[in-house]
């Protein structure tokens, strides 16, 4: 029984709720139905009260309006007169349970003489003459009932009878001693109205009650049933969510307990590996971590309660902490590396992050701060940066530093030294000696400029450089170089007894904008170019104009590979004893973004020093292979000894060669000079290119040193005259005597020769007339686009 109530509690608390509900009404109702009795009585009352009014206001108007004297005879016609004997047949009518009278404190008759509870009415009335009513329950032993009054006032035809003495009727004043004076609208009395108090309730509960009761029990049964079935569907789907959400929570409980698990391992590889303390709001720590300890050298009540501050080295600036506590307190995290004071002392560095703890509301509850100790890679990087910007020889910052320290000034003056003919004295006495002499050498550099405002630096090879720290005059400066020049050539140099004598060379840049170091080096080239012991440069404008340019062109030779404007021309060669086309030089072009056709000449130099060249090499190769596919002319085309030792130049070449199959109609050309510089790389080409059926020229022959040995040995098959000497062929007997000794001698070695540059009718005819078997020049034709177009 009682594991049923604790199960169904919910109802049984609504069933007694519902209980108390009903029984309070209840009790309710039972009070109302003795406020409907009482107003049961009260309405019948009135009821009566006003037929008594009615009559009374009948039988006065008659009187008054017929004019009817008042006698001995009419008198007890009227109402005050009539009422008491009405009253008490009415009585005997309704077995005395209701009375009617009019009563009065002053009567004439005793039958209108007011008992108590009337004389109490009558009270009432005279404290208040605006009220009209009086209704009370009396009770008198076991006699209950209920009593109205009405007041009654006089009228004027009252007078007559109750008015003074001497103006009453005479027959009223023999009769009555009492009841005389009274005055218009003054009270005579009350119109009494008894009502004894029946069984009026037995019936209302009968009727109304008992009825109202069982209607409100049934109603609350089937409210109570379907509560029930409600609660209990409810509690089944209760039963139900209950279930689901204790599965939903046992299985978010164990994903919690998964991530705590992950958290509390992370925590131990942080506390392994970090160093971590948490602070409160003003910055005191409240927990520190035991790498903190060690690294500190701290217990853990040395340092909970004192503020974090304590452990900041005093090399620290103090605008690093006001960072750091303006972003912790606007809720950032701070990161920076950061130098702390050990309890022994000394220093450590700590890659520091800060970052403030939130509560649900946003608001900050704690910091707590995770550091890496970095000590050591400080240090290390420290050392590295020393030895990045100083010079291991000499101890002197080097070219790197004296760049940094050039970034950030303007107007500087830079005296760069170098020493002439140093790798001669590496080779002849060796690179220690050579170490000697350059550490002696800034000693003495060092010992000079004691005081001055400038600062030297040690450079790449044998070159120094002095950076003015104050803006000198021209004349200072050229003073200071002649003293630094002197104290370096005035007295030798000794190592290890040997005697050496060193001079130098200074290119100096005068209160220049930029590039400082630039200009300097560009004044020490045209020093040495023009043997003078210095140079002054004073202003850049040409000197970045042509570094601009030569950008300019790099810019332009690429764009034009990537465009394909890099292009190759054909020049006739002709067989001098027929006249006819006999082959053609492949020679490269730009076509620039205007059409205009731009020479090798304005752009090769640039291609070498811009590491572009032998893209320039390629793309010829690649238009000149298309070109003579599907023709049978020979062709030639150029090639330096860059290209020849690039060996993807080489191989290139050789695929483009063996694809077409046109090896055997190729001739490469290779410039003299280049070619004995690097004679066996280049022996070793051509012995490989002839492999393949390609025929070599050596081109611009008779400019340098010819060896006619090493000719054989090449086994060239064209020498082309160098242009120089065609040009002057026909006004020159030399010329003239060098062309003839060289078709001589080629042709005891079987070689043929081409003679350039020719640009008249003239000399055609007399190099043919000199055994020259091919001519080629302006007099025959230009460059063309086309082979189809010879």
């Amino acid at each position: 029984m009682i594991k049923l109530i604790k199960e169904n509690s919910l109802f049984v608390c609504i069933v007694t709720f519902f209980c108390i509900f009903i029984a309070l009404k209840m009790v309710d109702e039972y009070r109302n139905l003795a406020l409907l009795e009482a107003k049961i009585y009260y309405e019948d009352s009135k009821v009566l009260k006003h037929f008594i009014e009615a009559y009374r206001s009948v039988y006065q108007r008659a009187f008054v309006d017929n004019h009817i004297s008042l006698d001995e005879g009419n008198m007890y016609l009227l109402p005050v007169m009539a009422i008491s004997k009405i009253s008490k047949e009415f009585a005997e009518v309704t077995g005395g349970r209701v009375t009617v009278n009019a009563v009065t404190d002053r009567p004439r008759n005793l039958n209108n003489k007011a008992d108590n509870i009337e004389q109490k009415a009558i009270q009432f009335f005279r404290k208040d003459a605006t009220k009209q009513e009086y209704f009370e329950k009396v009770s008198t032993g076991n006699n209950q009932f209920y009593f109205y009054a009405s007041p009654f006032y006089i009228q004027k035809m009252c007078l007559q009878c109750h008015g003074s003495r001497e103006e009453v009727l005479p027959d009223v004043a023999q009769k009555y001693s009492t009841a005389f004076d009274y005055k218009e609208g003054e009270l005579r009395g009350v119109i009494s109205i008894k009502m004894k108090k029946a069984n009026i309730r037995n019936e209302l509960i009968s009727l109304f009650f008992i009825k109202t009761t069982l209607v409100t029990l049934a109603g609350s049964i089937l409210f109570l049933t379907v509560i029930f079935f409600l609660i209990r569907k409810l509690k089944i789907q209760d039963a139900q969510y209950t279930q689901e959400l204790e599965k939903t929570v046992w299985n978010q409980t164990g994903e919690l307990q998964e991530q705590v698990n992950l958290l509390r391992e992370y925590s131990k590889v942080l506390d392994a590996s970090l160093i971590v303390s948490k602070g409160d709001l003003e910055g005191n720590i409240t927990y520190v971590n035991d790498k903190m300890c060690q690294v500190f050298g701290y217990g853990p009540r040395e340092l909970i309660g004192r503020p974090h501050s304590f452990l900041q080295h005093s090399d620290m600036d103090d605008h690093v902490f006001l960072d750091l506590w303006k972003n912790i307190q606007n809720k950032k995290i701070w990161q920076g590396l950061l130098k702390n004071r050990k309890k022994d002392g000394s220093h450590c560095w700590a890659q520091t992050t800060v970052c403030p703890i939130l509560d649900n509301t946003g608001e900050i509850v704690e910091y707590i701060a995770a550091r890496a100790d970095v000590t050591e890679l400080v240090e290390n990087r420290q050392e590295m940066q020393a030895l990045l910007t100083t010079d291991n020889l000499t101890g002197l910052p080097n070219r790197y530093q004296m760049l940094m320290d050039l970034s950030g000034q303007t107007m500087t003056t830079v005296i760069l030294f170098d020493i002439h003919a140093f790798a001669d004295i590496n080779d002849y006495f060796g690179i220690e000696t050579g170490d000697c002499i350059l550490v002696e050498f800034v000693r003495r550099l060092q010992q000079e400029c004691k005081g001055k405002p400038c600062k030297l630096y040690k450079l790449p090879g044998d070159q120094s450089a002095l950076l003015v720290k104050e803006k000198w005059s021209l004349p200072e400066v050229e003073a200071t170089v002649e003293q630094l020049t002197d104290c370096i050539t005035r007295r030798p140099f000794y190592v290890k007894e040997s005697e050496i004598a060193v001079h130098v060379t200074c290119g100096i840049s005068w209160n220049v904008e930029k590039n400082g170091l630039l200009e300097a080096d560009i004044a020490l080239k045209q020093a040495k170019k023009n043997r003078q012991e210095y140079v002054v440069n004073k202003e850049s404008g040409s000197i970045m104009l042509e570094l601009e340019k030569n950008h300019s062109i790099a810019v332009d030779i690429k764009n034009a590979l990537h465009e394909g404007r890099v292009v190759t021309f054909f020049q006739p060669i002709i067989r001098a004893a027929t006249g006819e086309i006999d082959k053609y030089e492949c020679l490269v072009r730009i076509i620039d973004e205007d059409g205009t056709v731009i020479p090798p000449c304005r752009f090769l130099e640039a291609a070498k020093k811009a590491r572009i060249y032998t893209k320039i090499t390629i793309a010829v190769i690649d238009r000149a292979c298309a070109a003579f596919v599907d023709s049978t002319m020979e062709f030639s085309v150029n090639l330096s000894t860059q290209d020849i030792l690039d060996l993807s130049v080489v191989k290139h070449l050789k695929r483009k060669l063996g694809e077409s199959s046109i090896g055997e109609r190729a001739i490469l050309e290779i410039v003299e000079t280049e070619g004995f510089e690097n004679y066996d790389e280049v022996a070793q080409f051509i012995k490989e290119m002839k492999a393949m059926g390609c025929k070599i020229a050596i081109d611009d022959f008779g400019s340098g040193h010819s060896n006619y040995e090493r000719l054989l040995k090449l086994q060239v098959d064209y020498l082309k005259i160098d242009g120089s000497i065609l040009k002057k062929l026909t006004s020159d007997e030399i010329s003239q005597t060098i062309v003839e000794t060289i078709v001589a001698v080629a042709k005891k070695l079987g070689i043929e020769t081409v003679a350039e540059f020719v640009y008249d009718k003239e000399t055609a005819e007399l190099a043919t007339s000199l055994g020259v078997d091919f001519l080629q020049g302006y007099y025959f034709s230009e460059p063309l686009q086309s082979i189809n177009e010879g």
